[in-house]
């Protein structure tokens, strides 16, 4: 039997404490003598740059599940956050997520956002102060980002108020609270609200699918909107499989065109290091929007193809003033006003 080695007392600290953690003077004594130490219980430290970038690109050796809790806390997968998910199941979450904040949603919900600041604007002029994050940082991507997923406006503000009690509560470290086990238990109204919302989208697509004319009574059947495939040569796809192999090595001996990068190990940086292989080969640059979709040879090349051809996805640039704060044509009346006031006199 195997015996686990002991806490190093020299270098001993709580890393669930705050104050503890982001003492720098003791992380930096303990990076130069000794770079990989256990501080506490259950807990290694790597402090070396090179020695943190093969942990996160081990998810097998070196899981990130309960990372984010307390030592010895288990939560439900479906209560994990998103950073104490290993692969294959981190990236395909991030996947969903990358498909529901792109450019084009942005868009989608432009007339929202600039009456929201608008809205938050004429409240900050109205009092004559303001405080940017509470006010305008914090608020707008909370509410945009539940505009974006479907909440009414009216539940906008009390589920900022939820997830900043959530965040700032017992919960994170050790899966409860006062209240009760878990976010039903210790946040009922934030977790009914999103089963709610859930519930009601479901409802939606279900009767979508069964009023189309080829839906079956008993038999619910899912269709798969992708977009046309793009067709590429046998060079491009020899060209894309030889930089994957270049960058996994060992890991991608039995590759396909099919075989998926994250299930084979590759991480996020080893699939941009092979993103950038191929953009120095071939004259095209792939956008962001691209990548969040991309999980095997065959859909770089289809991409590369698609580049090639002078056909990217259709997106238009979003003008400054839809983003940039000192652009608003609200913020600049109320600078004007502002600048007015300090002019006469008044504070």
């Amino acid at each position: 039997m195997t015996t686990r080695p002991g806490i190093d007392l020299a270098y001993a600290f709580n890393p669930n404490d705050a104050d503890q953690a982001k003492d720098f003077a003791r992380l930096a004594v303990i990076r130069r003598e000794k770079p990989v130490c256990r501080p506490a219980e259950n807990i290694v430290l790597v402090t070396r740059y090179a020695d943190a970038t093969a942990v996160f690109r081990d998810s097998k050796g070196f899981s990130s599940v309960g990372d984010m809790r307390a030592p010895g806390i288990v939560v439900p997968m479906e209560e994990s956050f998103l950073g104490e998910l290993d692969a294959p199941l981190h990236p395909k979450i991030r996947r969903v997520l990358h498909r529901t904040f792109t450019v084009a949603k942005a868009q989608e919900s432009a007339e929202f956002t600039r009456r929201l600041v608008k809205k938050r604007l004429a409240g900050i002029a109205a009092s004559g102060k303001g405080d940017l994050m509470s006010d305008i940082g914090i608020p707008i991507p909370g509410s945009v980002s539940a505009d974006l997923l479907g909440f009414p406006e009216a539940l906008h503000d009390p589920l900022m108020s939820w997830c900043d009690q959530l965040l700032h509560s017992s919960w994170p470290m050790t899966g409860r609270t006062e209240k009760g086990e878990g976010i039903a238990g210790g946040f009922p109204e934030l977790s009914r609200c999103i089963d709610e919302a859930i519930a009601n989208r479901a409802k939606k697509y279900v009767s979508r699918a069964m009023s189309s004319p080829t839906a079956q009574p008993n038999k619910l059947r899912i269709v798969n909107m992708n977009v046309p495939r793009s067709a590429f040569d046998a060079t491009t796809a020899a060209v894309v499989m030889e930089q994957v192999k270049a960058v996994g090595r060992e890991r991608a001996q039995d590759l396909t065109l099919d075989s998926n990068l994250i299930d084979l190990g590759l991480d996020s940086l080893e699939r941009m290091d092979v993103i950038g292989r191929l953009e120095k080969i071939f004259p095209v640059r792939i956008p962001e929007y691209d990548l969040a979709d991309i999980e095997t040879c065959r859909e770089i090349a289809e991409a590369i193809a698609r580049l090639q051809a002078n056909k990217p996805r259709p997106t238009d640039e979003i003008p400054p003033e839809y983003y940039q704060l000192d652009k608003l044509t609200e913020y600049v009346q109320l600078r004007k006003i502002i600048d007015s006031a300090a002019a006469a006199g008044e504070r």
